[in-house]
């Protein structure tokens, strides 16, 4: 019974667990509130779209890709995806253009390959950056590859970030990826500014 161990382990200092009676509920994981952070991703104007940290934590969030980034989060006491959109490194975009594709097929065609020369990540930005102005079809949006690839202008790169996810939520479930006709092969990527 609980008090004979009770009385057995007294002398030794240890506390016993609580009976089930005095048992807490379990936690339920936290997760971002997605009605007082952002609406909905479909209910965004891209004029709304403005590179606020916490609204692309909820994006995020929402598409249900941040499982896929949590390896690349530090441990500090702030929120690990806080932290990496504070500071938006190429690799981190990297990852979630791969995270977003792999879960909405949008964009298309991006090499899963870490591109280790300038050129190269240029023009993974480049790639992507087409497929989402075709896919929403911007005009006259200033868009600078180098930025993103710098990580220079934060707040423009999450809002690149913010825009490859309002695009694939609108393609997301469209037609089945087979079908599905990659918007890079369509465009040239002359539109992106490199410097």
């Amino acid at each position: 019974s609980r008090e004979h161990l009770e009385r057995l382990v007294s002398d030794l200092h240890v506390q016993l667990p609580p009976k089930d009676s005095e048992l807490l509920p379990p936690l339920k994981p936290r997760t971002p509130s997605t009605s007082s952070t952002a609406p909905d991703i479909t209910g965004l104007a891209i004029g709304q779209l403005d590179g606020d940290i916490s609204t692309t934590i909820s994006m995020l969030f929402q598409l249900g890709v941040t499982q896929e980034l949590a390896d690349l989060a530090p441990a500090s006491g702030r929120s690990g995806l806080e932290v990496l959109l504070a500071r938006p490194t190429f690799r981190f975009v990297h990852r979630v253009v791969l995270a977003v594709s792999q879960k909405t097929g949008f964009p298309r065609g991006i090499t899963v390959v870490w591109p280790s020369m300038e050129e190269g990540k240029l023009e993974v930005i480049g790639q992507v950056w087409s497929a989402v102005v075709d896919a929403l079809s911007l005009e006259d949006v200033e868009f600078c590859a180098a930025d993103v690839l710098r990580c220079t202008r934060r707040e423009r790169t999450r809002r690149f970030l913010q825009l490859l996810l309002v695009a694939a939520k609108q393609h997301n479930g469209r037609d089945s990826p087979s079908d599905r006709t990659s918007p890079l092969e369509r465009r040239p990527l002359t539109r992106v500014r490199s410097g």
